[in-house]
């Protein structure tokens, strides 16, 4: 297969075959494993990780091996979600950093003003911190929000606090304040990011996370960052909050704000306007994804403070609605 193929269910979804040798067993699975590390697939679904954790297990490579081995040992060999280390988090958080603000000096190029502040990616704000986010989801839907500041000596200070996912709130009383975080950890990350030579998707991300240097290769994919390691590919996913939800912890009070850096597309209402609660009030585009900014209730609009086309970030209140009366009981 070539990358653009689309793989069917009806026959054989075989993809490639991997045949090692070695002098011994332990040998070869160890070669197995290094090779099934060097292999980078997107999209469909495989069972290299599964294949992986079967070379690798005690009994397996025992030569332990009979019929039953696979459903006697389906709980080790099926895995567990595991919360993402803090390495990780920190190298896709980098990541997005970096390819936002390539995006941002393309976009100054192509403008009659490369040197405009409005296209700038730097979230520089008269005093005010000029921190940046990134939120990304865990399987057992725990919401990680990295908050990086840029540091004096290059590369970024992160605040990495992990939340419990936030549960839709039925009430039309005005929105709580997001949650204490789970836990926080810190780290200092630096790195460059270079477009892969073989893959037109694929970037090169050479980092440094608290000293440790590292390179690994990124695809993002619909709204998940793969990175292939050395040891072997992880999935992270970009946090997309559902905006008809009330308990999103991007609808701050009467305040909407977008999910991370993004740019504006369209604009659809103004101060004064009467909403309807789902209805679509902004659209913002970000990581190559569009996100409908909905009404949580519904409002009037008090405040409007976006632009097609231009730039907006966590702290950005795109829309403020009037304050509401609260409902007696």
């Amino acid at each position: 297969v070539v990358q653009g193929d689309e793989v069917l269910s009806f026959y054989d979804p075989m993809i490639a075959k991997l045949v090692v040798w070695a002098p011994t067993r332990v040998a070869a699975l160890e070669k197995l494993r290094e090779c099934l590390h060097k292999y980078h697939i997107v999209g469909p679904s495989t069972n290299i990780a599964f294949l992986d954790r079967l070379a690798a297990h005690e009994e397996f490579i025992a030569g332990n091996v009979h019929t039953d081995f696979i459903p006697m040992q389906w709980r080790s060999l099926l895995g567990s979600a595991q919360p993402l280390a803090k390495d990780t988090i920190s190298q896709a958080a980098l990541f997005i950093l970096l390819w936002q603000d390539q995006q941002a000096r393309l976009a100054s190029h192509g403008s009659s003003d490369p040197f405009s502040p409005f296209r700038a990616n730097s979230s520089s704000r008269f005093n005010a911190s000029s921190s940046r986010s990134v939120s990304f989801s865990e399987q057992d839907k725990t919401v990680v929000r990295v908050r990086a500041q840029p540091s004096v000596g290059g590369g970024f200070d992160m605040e990495i606090s992990r939340y419990a996912q936030p549960k839709p709130k039925k009430s039309k009383k005005k929105l709580s304040a997001p949650a204490e975080p789970l836990s926080v950890e810190t780290a200092h990350v630096d790195g460059r990011l270079l477009r892969e030579e073989s893959n037109e998707r694929g970037w090169q991300l050479h980092s440094t996370v608290d000293g440790v240097q590292g390179s690994v290769t990124v695809v993002q994919h619909k709204d998940q960052l793969n990175i292939f390691t050395p040891n072997g590919a992880l999935t992270v996913n970009l946090h997309t909050p559902n905006f008809k939800s009330s308990g999103s912890a991007l609808q701050v009070g009467n305040v909407l704000r977008p999910p991370m850096t993004s740019t504006v597309k369209k604009v659809m209402c103004k101060a004064g306007d009467a909403v309807a609660k789902d209805d679509i009030l902004v659209v913002v585009e970000a990581m190559k994804m569009k996100f409908e900014i909905r009404a949580p209730r519904d409002a009037v609009v008090k405040e409007v403070n976006a632009a097609v086309d231009g730039y907006a970030d966590e702290k950005t209140s795109l829309v403020v609605f009037e304050e509401q009366e609260e409902e007696e009981d």
